[in-house]
């Protein structure tokens, strides 16, 4: 069973690369805002697309100790709990 979107296959480029390859912008189609990849170089069939997650992101998941990540993760769980949230990409 295919779960998600297009969206999955972006990772962060900490550890696998010097730089991202592509960044996020917010783009209007028919009026409604969506997030549209925006490839920084050629990018060659197989290669995986690399974004900058952020500085929270990056502190959160990447340098804290698993148990840290853990704690963040439950609170924010608990925050979001019962509230709608949508992801939109349009990959060009």
């Amino acid at each position: 069973m295919k779960r998600g979107n297009e969206g999955r296959f972006i990772n962060c480029y900490l550890g696998v690369a010097e730089a991202p390859n592509v960044v996020m912008k917010t783009a209007y189609v028919e009026g409604l805002p969506r997030n549209v990849l925006v490839c920084l170089r050629s990018i060659s069939a197989g290669e995986e697309f690399l974004l900058d997650y952020g500085v929270e992101y990056n502190t959160c998941y990447i340098t804290k100790p698993a148990a840290d990540r853990k704690a963040k993760a439950d609170r924010a769980a608990s925050d979001l709990a019962g509230k709608p949230c949508v992801a939109y990409y349009i990959l060009l």
